[in-house]
């Protein structure tokens, strides 16, 4: 078109054009006009804009950025006032500090290292289990080597008990090696623990040992009681005597049942957890039966009669689910009666009208859900500040990241992550849970005779589920669903923790009937 001037439609073209959009048929239109509304959250990295349309009068704008939403509606941005109220050790680093017990019942609360370096120092079983406790002769103490990939501080020692048969107290103890024995004891003994049933038992340190990286060690566990009738059976120890002499095989490698084989990961016997500086700690919330978790803080404020926006995380299974509640007494509900929140990310809103208000977070499930990142927004500022939802998703996430929305609800999609939805109940509370699928999907279904599923119940949480002759779970499997076909209706259940590749547990969603 350049200099033919002759062509009739030469004079309606344009060779470069400002503001303006061009059509895909032909013509251009006026780019609409913009404004300053406020600043990008990071000025380094580039956010994405997402329109949440629930109606022409009620449209948002998500400032998609880095770890987190903002929102913006009616050429604003939603921001909540400044205020002197504050949470207190909300993030949960080291411990419970600031945060009362109200549970009920067997219910408790604890303090859970959910990073860190964890080290699964037990993860062969033998063919017969070993017995543990003062009935036999050495069998005091047992212990196993561990080496940290991290230097920091021994929070807390599992050991997994297959049989009880005469209860006794114990405690665990980090040992320095000493030519493949344990020689100087680290720190102090953890809290005693009395050895009295089946599973999981935990040993946990108010004065933590500290180990350095690259460096071994020894867990031993020691039964205090020392009346000669103490007796457990632990799979996969070695046998460390009243003066730590050596007896079974002492390094992990080595262990194998009678005829000299080892038998690979049947079960997680005992696990070690290292405190390090990016160690995530949290609020557990352990539920037991019918009884109620609770844990909860009084907070002081001058600023009553204004609106405030609590933020935190819920960290479970998908759609396992916990309840905040906000009162002017302590377990009371005045301010904000029980809301509902699911596993996920979540800004709740509430008026406080009197000071101090009372903030409670209830798990009322027969297992344990964590809560995290515990904040008010807008604490301790000295202005407005925006609400910010914390998300999964950084700045390189939002090229492949895809959404679609129903009403007050917009689903996310993307490679990395497991599908997400946010939830709007108002201007400033809204949760981006993780999706809870209803049975399914599923790969085909297994038809290999010799192959099975072995669950250790048919119902509940916390069960196991071990394969036989075959090794089909890998650490991704953690949120993945997985249905059994006894006979008839098949049910079905989620994945909570990879044990090994042939054992995991799980929460039963639908019976496995006649399993």
């Amino acid at each position: 078109m350049a200099a033919r001037v002759d062509f009739a439609k030469y004079q309606n073209a344009g060779s470069r054009v400002e503001n303006m959009i061009p059509l895909p048929q032909g013509g251009l239109m006026r780019r609409p006009g913009t404004r300053y509304v406020a600043a990008a959250r990071d000025h380094d990295k580039r956010p994405r804009l997402i329109p949440f349309e629930f109606s022409t009068e009620q449209a948002y704008v998500l400032e998609a950025c880095d770890g987190c939403f903002r929102f913006f509606r009616n050429k604003g941005q939603i921001v909540v006032p400044a205020t002197d109220a504050a949470i207190s050790n909300g993030t949960f680093d080291a411990d419970l500090t600031g945060w009362d017990d109200r549970s009920t019942g067997s219910a408790a609360i604890g303090h859970d290292l959910l990073a860190g370096d964890r080290i699964d120092t037990l993860q062969f079983s033998q063919a017969v289990s070993q017995i543990w406790g003062d009935v036999s002769l050495n069998r005091s103490n047992i212990g196993l080597k561990l080496t940290t990939a991290l230097s920091g501080d021994v929070a807390r020692a599992v050991v997994s008990i297959v049989q009880s048969n005469a209860p006794f107290n114990a405690v665990a103890r980090i040992y320095t090696d000493s030519s493949g024995s344990p020689g100087v004891q680290v720190g102090v003994d953890s809290a005693t623990v009395n050895v009295n049933a089946t599973g999981l038992f935990t040993f946990e340190w108010s004065a933590k040992p500290n180990v350095t990286a690259a460096t071994t060690y020894w867990v031993v566990f020691s039964d205090t009681t020392a009346d000669g009738t103490g007796s457990a059976e632990i799979s996969l120890c070695a046998d460390q005597g009243s003066g730590f002499a050596t007896g079974f095989n002492d390094t992990i490698t080595s262990i194998a049942d009678g005829s000299g084989a080892i038998i690979p990961d049947r079960d997680l016997r005992t696990r070690v957890d290292i405190e390090t500086a990016n160690s995530n700690g949290a609020l557990a919330l352990e539920g037991n039966g019918s009884d109620v978790a609770a844990a909860e803080q009084d907070v002081t404020t001058t600023n009553t009669g204004q609106e405030h926006v609590l933020r935190f995380r819920v960290i479970g299974a998908a759609g396992d689910t916990i309840k905040v509640r906000i009162g002017n007494t302590t377990g009371g509900d005045q301010v904000l009666p029980d809301r509902e929140v699911a596993t996920g990310f979540h800004s709740v809103a509430f008026t406080p009208e009197m000071s101090p208000f009372y903030v409670q977070f209830r798990n009322e499930a027969n297992k344990t859900i964590h809560v995290d990142d515990v904040a008010l927004i807008g604490s301790g500022a000295g202005s407005a500040m925006p609400v910010e939802l914390t998300v999964p998703y950084l700045e390189a996430d939002y090229t492949t990241l895809k959404w679609a929305q129903s009403a007050d609800v917009m689903y996310f999609a993307h490679p990395d992550y497991a599908p997400h939805k946010l939830e709007r109940r108002g201007n400033t509370t809204w949760s981006l849970v993780e999706v809870a699928f209803a049975d399914g999907p599923y790969l085909d279904e297994n038809t290999v005779s010799g192959q099975t599923l072995d669950p250790s119940a048919v119902s509940g949480n916390g069960i196991t589920i071990t394969a036989v002759g075959h090794s089909p779970f890998v650490d991704g499997d953690v949120g993945r669903l997985i249905r059994l076909r006894p006979s008839g209706e098949p049910g079905y259940a989620i994945i909570t923790e990879v044990v090994s590749p042939e054992q995991v547990r799980a929460d039963v969603k639908r019976v496995f009937a006649n399993a």
